[in-house]
């Protein structure tokens, strides 16, 4: 019996997915569990796997397309095996605007300079510039002239070569929010045609569109507020200094995890989110990490947080970490967040307020630890103090609730040897 081959939704946030390579060819025999081709999500390149062991009769999209989550791109039935009645079917909105996206993406003509400079995905625009690739000089053989993964390969025996974006300095271990943001292309003198000159058009990727549908969905209908309170980190930044050279050293971002989830067990109802006619209060302390990356943000969930040491928080962290980096993560490992941090300390920021992402219905901005006179004692001296500012949904939180909770994470972070 035919099987239908569809776009995966693999997250809530996911509305559309792009078919980056085809790992089997039509004709190929496969088997269920097999993997068909390497699909790019609003946050990974995740591998697609047969539900069904036959031949693929039929590949519908062309590597390099996007399409909506649940559009048929392919399908897997018996050699002679009738399936014509399938391909004609147009049984969900989401099939039908696909059929109509490709019929006119396969009916372009191929287009040249900065337009096909500016149309490849994230993955080929990180491998041309890890290996010194100049796409002006690519031509593409995707659908429009789209550069695609294979029209890289004659270039891709090279030796990788330094990129050619600035050099960033490196990342300081106690980053919860890297960016490796990819330089945009230089601007043309001329403009192509409808856009005005000096402008120069560069297509969302798939993370970005993720970043600007949900961040939208999140500020128009939250009703944001925010509290800000300053730590001192003395103490704090003594336990750094002393992990430094154990197994597991301790960052200000694993203080902070730890703290935050001593604070939300003390304060269940800010571990908390909007449920319409009611608040749900979740039993679980699962902590988003914001982290940039290319093109985009990713919000890791590090779980259980409530239940674990401060060492374990280190060792996880850091593993997730690293995952998300690598672009390796399960959408169950970057949904469902209870309660959000995001760090922007490590670029001298003071202070900031970050956005709430459901379902959490608040999230922690981290500034920087500085050195500021403190009055003690009748006496001035330097101290080290960090801001937090704690975006609340007012919705779920009100503005005492906030502050008390900001008032017991202070007391966590000031104290932090206190079991």
């Amino acid at each position: 019996m035919a099987s239908r081959v569809i776009m995966p939704k693999l997250t809530d946030s996911m509305e559309e997915g792009v078919v980056v390579k085809w790992r089997k060819s039509e004709g190929d025999h496969v088997e269920s569990g097999d993997v068909l081709a390497e699909i790019e999500t609003d946050k990974a390149v995740m591998d697609l796997e047969a539900f069904a062991s036959g031949t693929l009769r039929k590949i519908l999209v062309p590597e390099g397309t996007t399409v909506p989550s649940g559009a048929l791109i392919g399908v897997i039935a018996e050699p002679g095996e009738e399936i014509q009645a399938l391909l004609k079917e147009t049984t969900s909105p989401a099939t039908k605007a696909a059929a109509e996206k490709i019929e006119a993406v396969t009916s372009e003509a191929p287009v040249s300079g900065s337009e096909t400079e500016a149309t490849p995905s994230p993955r080929v625009r990180t491998l041309a510039r890890e290996h010194g690739i100049d796409l002006t000089k690519v031509k593409g053989s995707g659908p429009g002239g789209r550069i695609i993964e294979r029209d890289l390969e004659s270039f891709l025996t090279r030796p990788p070569q330094a990129s050619l974006a600035p050099t960033q300095p490196p990342a300081r271990r106690d980053e919860a929010f890297s960016s490796k943001d990819a330089p945009l292309p230089e601007l043309s003198p001329t403009a192509k045609h409808g856009v005005e000159a000096g402008v120069q058009e560069v297509p969302l990727s798939q993370m970005r569109k993720a970043v600007a549908r949900i961040t939208t969905q999140s500020k128009a209908p939250i009703p944001h507020f925010y509290v800000t309170i300053e730590v001192d980190m003395a103490e704090g930044l003594g336990i750094v200094e002393e992990s430094k050279s154990s197994r597991i050293p301790v960052t200000i971002n694993h203080l902070i995890i730890a703290a935050s989830a001593r604070a939300l067990k003390e304060h269940p109802g800010i571990n908390a989110s909007f449920g319409g006619d009611t608040i749900r209060l979740f039993s679980g302390i699962d902590i988003g990490i914001a982290v940039g990356v290319e093109d985009g943000l990713i919000v890791p969930v590090l779980r259980d947080c409530g239940a674990k040491s401060l060492t374990q928080i280190a060792e996880e962290e850091r593993v997730l970490l690293t995952r998300t980096r690598n672009r390796e993560l399960k959408p169950e490992e970057y949904t469902g967040a209870t309660f959000l941090i995001s760090n922007l300390g490590m670029y001298d920021i003071d202070n900031f307020i970050a956005v709430i992402l459901p379902p959490a219905a608040a999230a922690l901005a981290i500034g920087s630890v500085r050195d500021v006179p403190v009055a003690r004692d009748g006496r001035v001296e330097i101290g080290r103090r960090m801001k937090m500012t704690l975006a609340s949904d007012h919705r779920v939180i009100d503005g005492v609730a906030a502050a008390k909770f900001l008032r017991t994470l202070k007391v966590a972070l000031e104290h932090p040897r206190r079991v």
